[in-house]
């Protein structure tokens, strides 16, 4: 395991703390902390740091990150017939470098906190980590023909027979941690929604999480996913947050799988000493699993829950056939 921090994080300066008077309010109940001199004379006071001012980003070296594994391998090298390698991995990898909705792995200069008073509200899976993986590869030589243990044949039956091999790839992974977001409400009267653009929003631990039959219509539960945390003047021009964040969790949900088993079937064929002729077939994907793309992850948004794409990675889409040949000497 290891242990990391120091990493960079952005945040607002003249971000508030969570409150239910409203971004910017002049309200008694928030008392102002902050005043200056506007460019006609009038006097500008609210409870934000520098009212004359919007966001005032800057980089702080506030996330902190933690990993964990461990590995299982078994693995056999320089048999006559077979070859192989199989390792089993489980991860644990906890961060809050990737702000408050983290959609992609952390990118130099940090993302915006959801809270810069509380950077540990973000802290949570990575992103796209996957918390099981299983990977073998092999590579057997068939036991027929000239030097093998069956049908050791004369020369011109052995260029049929002999110098056979199969080869493949198998990987076995869970899903990747996502977080839900929201575009509608800032719930917590912070101006989230001009910083990170999007929120989280509340998760229920009294509904399930994921839709009762997971397709790629509906892979996860919406009424799990509440988002509109709104105080009572809901729908009001004056409508402000309920006064706090949402409690859903920085990478809650676990996505889609995956399940891949790639093979080849290939044949050798001597020209020369030192050269010959590889002739192969190739499918990748071989079983046609459907590996799905993590579900679309806006509560907020019509197509919340569901799944529109295959993976490509690691030759999981589709399955495809190659037909392949290449001179070795």
């Amino acid at each position: 395991g290891s242990h990391g921090s120091n990493l960079e994080t952005m945040e607002d300066l003249n971000q508030v703390a969570a409150n239910a008077n409203g971004y910017a309010n002049t309200d008694t109940a928030a008392p102002a902390t902050g005043a200056c001199i506007t460019d006609d004379g009038s006097l500008v006071s609210d409870h934000r740091p520098y009212p004359c001012w919007s966001v005032i980003q800057s980089v702080r070296n506030a996330a902190e990150s933690n990993y964990s594994s461990g590995t299982v391998e078994i693995s056999k090298h320089g048999g006559k017939q077979l070859t192989f390698d199989a390792s089993y991995t489980w991860t644990r990898d906890l961060s809050n470098a990737g702000g408050a909705t983290p959609n992609a792995f952390a990118v130099a200069g940090g993302t915006y906190l959801t809270d810069r008073f509380h950077p540990g509200l973000d802290y949570g899976n990575v992103i796209y980590d996957r918390k099981h993986r299983f990977l073998a590869t092999y590579l057997y030589s068939l036991p027929f023909g000239s030097g093998q243990r069956w049908l050791a044949a004369g020369s011109a039956l052995n260029k049929l027979i002999g110098d056979w091999q199969i080869a493949g790839v198998t990987i076995l992974q869970s899903g990747p941690f996502l977080t839900p977001y929201q575009q509608s409400v800032d719930p917590a009267n912070t101006n989230i929604l001009t910083t990170v653009g999007q929120a989280r929003p509340d998760q229920l631990t009294t509904a399930p999480l994921y839709a009762a039959h997971r397709n790629t219509t509906q892979w996860l539960n919406p009424d799990a996913f509440p988002y509109q945390n709104l105080a009572v003047n809901y729908g009001t021009p004056d409508q402000v947050g309920i006064g706090r964040f949402g409690n859903a969790p920085v990478g809650g949900v676990v996505g889609p799988g995956t399940a891949n088993y790639s093979f080849s079937l290939m044949k050798g064929i001597a020209i020369q000493e030192r050269a010959h002729i590889q002739l192969s077939v190739e499918a990748a994907n071989v079983f046609n699993h459907r590996n799905y793309e993590p579900p679309n992850m806006q509560v907020d948004s019509g197509g919340f829950g569901s799944i529109t794409a295959l993976q490509t990675a690691e030759g999981a889409g589709p399955r495809s056939l190659e037909l392949a040949g290449r001179i070795v000497f």
